[in-house]
C-alpha cells in the first residue's frame, strides 16, 4: 500500500468535526490529545483525519504549517496497519488529532506519540470489533 494522504482521507466539515469533539473518546499522548469516534456510513476510506493546531497555543502561522506537515508525514507513514485492520473488520471512524504542546516539537517527537496514540487507537479498533462479534 502506498503512504499518501489524499483528500478522501481527510475529515472535512463543520458538522463531523463538532460530531467528534463533542461525542468522541479521548486519547491522550502529550503534545497531542486525539478524540475519534466510530460511524456508520462512509464511502471511502476507513479511517479520516483532521489537524488541529490552536492558534493559542501556537502563535505563528508558520509554526501552525510545521507542525501539521510533520504531523501529516508522522501518520501517513505509519497508517498502513491500522487502515488494514479497518478494512478487515469494516469499521470506519472519524478522528480529530489537535496539538497542545510549545511550538517547538521536533520530528522524532512528533513521530513517538503519533505512533502510541494509532497503537492505542488500533486496541480500541480490535474490542469494539470483539464486541461487535460477540453480540451478533
Amino acid at each position: 500500500m502506498r503512504n499518501t494522504f489524499r483528500k478522501s482521507e481527510r475529515l472535512k466539515g463543520k458538522k463531523a468535526l463538532e460530531d467528534v469533539y463533542r461525542h468522541g473518546r479521548v486519547v491522550k499522548a502529550y503534545p497531542f490529545v486525539a478524540r475519534y469516534k466510530a460511524v456508520d456510513h462512509e464511502e471511502s476510506a476507513p479511517l479520516r483525519l483532521a489537524i488541529s493546531v490552536p492558534k493559542r497555543k501556537v502563535k505563528l502561522a508558520v509554526d501552525r504549517n510545521r507542525i501539521k506537515r510533520r504531523v501529516r508525514e508522522a501518520y501517513r507513514t505509519q497508517k498502513n496497519e491500522l487502515c488494514d485492520l479497518l478494512r478487515s473488520s469494516n469499521q470506519h471512524w472519524h478522528v480529530l488529532l489537535i496539538f497542545v504542546g510549545s511550538p517547538d516539537v521536533s520530528q522524532k517527537i512528533v513521530n513517538e506519540k503519533i505512533s502510541s496514540i494509532l497503537a492505542r487507537f488500533c486496541e480500541e479498533v480490535v474490542n469494539k470489533h470483539e464486541t461487535d462479534e460477540d453480540t451478533k
